[in-house]
């Protein structure tokens, strides 16, 4: 059984992030079939239908502290109805706009990182893609015992797989980043299965957040980038 540990003393940036998310009533919807966002390195996509691309124009307008948006999975059974305004799963990372480019015929390139635990209340709007208020949820701690086992994971992990670049191997590094970032990113990388992805996000104790990652599919270990 794991414990469920509460929130932590964080750092400036965390609470800056935390603010800025608060302060907004409402932020646009971007619901996908069959992917979580999780919190800690860049993921790109390509924007593509008409409603997307003035959510992202809309994003644009807007001062870079306010260009948040959620991604939540569009719920298990409901993907087909992926074009009309199927039912979401509720818990999500925030996500924040990181970079944007915007192709001749209108479509966008954009890349967004993804912030802290947060539940999502849908929210009525006159723009063409749905909109949804964000409630903070408490963050899972890592117990200080938990900590060599965040560094094993993360030693597992780039002898498993030599084509983890220096760039990543840079942010896994537990005593410089932190072992509650290291593990984020650890899953954002590795873990492949959508069930698990929302598994781990949903995890109330950053031991069960361990036992999802440590059970987990693994990638190439290519990290995205934000062009």
């Amino acid at each position: 059984m794991c414990e469920v540990v509460r929130m932590p003393h964080r750092r400036p940036e965390d609470v800056a992030t935390i603010r800025a998310v608060l302060a907004l009533d409402a932020v646009p919807l971007f619901p996908l079939p069959g992917h979580v966002l999780l919190p800690g390195l860049p993921v790109p996509f390509h924007i593509f239908e008409p409603r997307y691309r003035a959510l992202v124009r809309d994003l644009l307008a807007k001062p870079a502290a306010e260009r948040w948006l959620a991604i939540p999975r569009i719920a298990p059974g409901f993907e087909a109805a992926a074009a009309g305004e199927p039912p979401l799963v509720p818990i999500v990372a925030a996500a924040r706009l990181a970079a944007a480019s915007e192709l001749g015929d209108g479509r966008f390139h954009i890349a967004v990182i993804g912030e802290g635990r947060w539940h999502l209340d849908e929210q009525p709007g006159d723009r063409p893609y749905r909109l949804g208020h964000l409630v903070r949820m408490p963050e899972p701690v890592l117990d200080p015992t938990l900590t060599t086992r965040v560094a094993n994971a993360v030693r597992r992990i780039i002898g498993e797989h030599p084509a983890i670049t220096e760039e990543i191997s840079a942010l896994l590094d537990v005593e410089r980043h932190g072992p509650a970032s290291v593990i984020d990113r650890l899953a954002a990388l590795t873990l492949v299965d959508p069930d698990l992805r929302q598994r781990y996000l949903e995890a109330e104790s950053a031991c069960c957040r361990l036992r999802v990652l440590e059970g987990s599919q693994c990638c190439s270990g290519e990290m995205p980038g934000l062009n």
